[in-house]
């Protein structure tokens, strides 16, 4: 299994946190906010469970 580096790890956190961000002002995009906030959640899981070592 291939880990990924806690810098893409960072990364990803700041594209999708911006994403969220960009989203939340269209009620439209209500789902897609639910699903970035999930996403988000797993990122940050996964950058604690990398930095714990």
């Amino acid at each position: 299994m291939m880990t990924r580096t806690i810098e893409k790890i960072e990364s990803d956190l700041v594209r999708a946190r911006k994403e969220r961000d960009s989203w939340k002002g269209n009620r439209n995009n209500g789902n897609n906010v639910e699903m970035v906030k999930k996403y988000i959640a797993t990122l940050e899981k996964e950058l604690a469970e990398a930095t714990k070592s």
